[in-house]
């Protein structure tokens, strides 16, 4: 991977739609500016994805999808594509780590694949043998999980508020009607009655 320059972004994973047959759809939200080089988004399975390097500003949306179609940009929208030939996303229950640049330290995922950096975010949903645990990096740098409603998780669903991440199942919703972040994904209330709907 390409060394970069400046600071990393900081990034937190925003939505997915863990039903979509054949095309993953995840959307990143940007906390804070930066460079996205030595980024990966893995579900410790399947699906790694390294992020391209590009300069992204606070407030930005980045929606990594796995279907047809390729990479798009507009001011605050960033799309990239990583089309496999559609194999089929495990669904309704799964795992998703973000590992981001950490100078000196490297993550082993369960699937054995080793990455320079740390994990800086996490998300588990629904049941079942395709949920792996949240890594720690060699450094001892992890993600402080809490997967009290992750049961309930499941199809589309998307953080609440929209970008605001503490690191909870609690924080994600069940997605509704409507629209969030970038995705045209769906709003309503969560699992504790909140609604992520922007500007509410």
């Amino acid at each position: 991977m390409p060394a970069v320059s400046g600071s990393p972004a900081t990034l937190v994973i925003n939505e997915l739609n863990s039903d979509w047959t054949g095309a993953v759809t995840i959307e990143l939200y940007v906390v804070a500016g930066g460079h996205t080089g030595g980024f990966v988004l893995s579900n410790q399975g399947l699906y790694t994805y390294l992020l391209p390097d590009r300069t992204v500003a606070t407030g930005d949306y980045l929606v990594i999808h796995d279907g047809p179609g390729g990479d798009a940009a507009t001011s605050t929208n960033h799309v990239w594509s990583f089309n496999t030939g559609g194999v089929a996303y495990p669904g309704a229950s799964d795992n998703l780590v973000l590992i981001g640049p950490a100078v000196g330290d490297t993550t082993t995922l369960a699937n054995s694949a080793k990455f320079a950096g740390a994990p800086v975010d996490y998300i588990a949903y629904g049941t079942g043998v395709n949920i792996k645990p949240v890594p720690t990096s060699q450094l001892g740098v992890t993600v402080p999980w809490n997967s009290s409603n992750q049961a309930s998780l499941t199809g589309i669903i998307s953080l609440n508020p929209n970008g605001q991440d503490n690191h909870s199942s609690a924080d994600w919703e069940v997605s509704g009607s409507g629209t969030t972040g970038f995705i045209p994904f769906t709003t309503g209330p969560n699992s504790i009655g909140a609604d992520n709907t922007p500007g509410s």
